[in-house]
């Protein structure tokens, strides 16, 4: 098989089953009598474990090559869904969150880079990467909803499992040749952000901003929104499915519009609709969720352009990582916070939150691109 369909096909089953655990996960553990709270603080860990470890992955990736990673992938995929099938404490979804991070960690630390080494149409390769990812993420949400009416969580999980077996042949068919010997001196010189230009540095800093923005509307949040506002499970899959259907179509269409449009007029709508999302319920909120997938859609369009210029051709992986460290950070800030903030604010503290949050992002992402 081609490299770059392989890394494609890889993608795709990665995807469809984080697509199916993002629903299955946060509504078992409300099943299970674990307080929201709990739930934002457990949430939180997978995006700094993810990130860490996806930037010493990415690094080392630059120098030892690309194949290794793919395969702990997709060994680690049994494993994370078999620790969930078993976890009823939140300890145990804690570990559960851990395995899901680094599992995370091992794919996204190579395959944005291995599609890179091979191909010249950087900014397309990439975005149709995010597409496809965003499309199976969404096609395993809506399965999973009526897998769970159906066959309950457990089977569903186990639905899972053999999904992850399909990934281990695909995986170690990739072609990976080593690159040079691995040098811990060299790996942190991949990853020196001194030696990085100015612009680079600064959307660093602003993924920050883009994160705790995003915490807010990430993992557990919109299943208990839509939980909350007494949609059944399978209707819970079909909304939030759309709205990753639409991130994935809505992060390819808009390729040839100039980005600085982007960033302005995305930003002003994704701020408008969080915060309309805050006033809104039952059918207007089902509606604004699939809404914001388009506008999100656009978002991951900007950040993935950005990324594919701001990247050195020697050192992918390691850049990838460092340009969404911040991002991650931020996100699992928000994710923790979470939990407070609906207690005691409600749904309409949390999307106001993330809306004026974001705002400030974009003024200035417009404001740094403006002068490129």
């Amino acid at each position: 098989m081609d490299q770059t369909k392989n890394v494609f096909t890889i993608q795709t089953f990665n995807s469809l089953i984080n697509g199916m655990l993002s629903i299955v996960i946060p509504l078992l553990m409300i099943e299970r009598k674990i307080d929201i709270v709990t739930i934002g603080f457990v949430f939180s860990v997978l995006p700094l474990v993810f990130q860490f470890i996806r930037l010493f992955f990415g690094a080392i990736s630059d120098i030892i090559g690309r194949k290794l990673f793919f395969s702990f992938n997709s060994i680690l995929n049994i494993i994370l869904v078999t620790i969930y099938y078993f976890a009823f404490s939140p300890l145990e979804y804690l570990f559960g969150k851990i395995t899901e991070g680094i599992k995370n960690a091992s794919l996204w630390s190579v395959n944005r880079a291995s599609l890179l080494d091979h191909r010249k149409d950087k900014k397309n390769v990439l975005l149709k990467l995010m597409g496809i990812a965003n499309i199976a993420y969404a096609v395993g949400m809506i399965i999973a909803g009526f897998l769970i009416a159906w066959l309950f969580y457990e089977n569903t999980l186990i639905i899972c499992i053999f999904l992850g077996f399909l990934v281990i042949p695909l995986a170690f068919m990739i072609k990976g040749l080593k690159k040079r010997k691995l040098c811990i001196k060299t790996t942190f010189n991949i990853l020196d952000i001194r030696k990085k230009s100015k612009i680079f540095k600064s959307f660093s800093l602003l993924s920050l901003i883009r994160g705790l923005s995003i915490g807010f509307i990430s993992g557990y949040i919109f299943p208990l929104f839509l939980k909350e506002n007494n949609f059944s499970v399978e209707m819970i899959g079909l909304i939030f499915g759309f709205n990753m259907l639409l991130i994935g179509v809505f992060s390819i269409v808009p390729q040839k519009i100039e980005i600085k449009k982007l960033i302005l007029y995305g930003g002003i709508l994704y701020s408008i609709v969080l915060f309309l999302l805050g006033l809104s319920a039952y059918y207007l909120a089902a509606l604004l969720v699939v809404i914001l997938g388009i506008i999100r859609g656009l978002d991951h369009c900007i950040f993935e352009t950005i990324i594919s210029k701001l990247s050195n051709v020697k050192s992918y992986g390691g850049d990838v990582g460092m340009l969404t460290t911040g991002l991650q950070v931020g996100i699992a800030v928000s994710l923790a916070l979470s939990g407070f903030v609906i207690t005691y604010f409600g749904f309409l503290g949390l999307f106001s939150s993330a809306a004026l949050i974001y705002a400030a992002y974009f003024i200035l992402t417009y404001q740094t691109f403006k002068k490129v």
